[in-house]
């Protein structure tokens, strides 16, 4: 019974080690990024010096790219493991909110 318990037990820090620490590293880098691409929205608002202005862009599109790449890289892990693609709804969800923020 021990033997088994701890087959069941190594099996579930694999999938741990091996899908969900990795989601869990981007879901953070995402969240990071995110909330660092809306700082850089807010001061291109209220900024008035084209030089600034111009740095926020930039830094925007550095940002849009990292969250994107970020992305398909969960996405690829996701798609990849069958225990993950059951939060697969919620992702989707996530990624539409995203989206829509995104275009707005």
């Amino acid at each position: 019974m021990a033997l088994i318990s701890t087959l069941v037990i190594r099996s579930n820090i694999e999938k741990i080690t091996e899908v969900w620490s990795p989601s869990l590293e981007y879901l953070q880098d995402l969240e990071t990024m995110t909330a660092k691409y809306r700082i850089k929205q807010y001061q291109h608002l209220v900024e008035s010096d084209a030089a600034v202005m111009t740095s926020c862009e930039e830094e925007i599109q550095k940002l849009e790219s990292q969250i994107q790449d970020t992305g398909a890289n969960l996405d690829a892990i996701m798609s990849a493991d069958s225990d993950a693609q059951k939060g697969q709804d919620d992702y989707e969800a996530a990624n539409a909110a995203w989206e829509d923020y995104f275009m707005w």
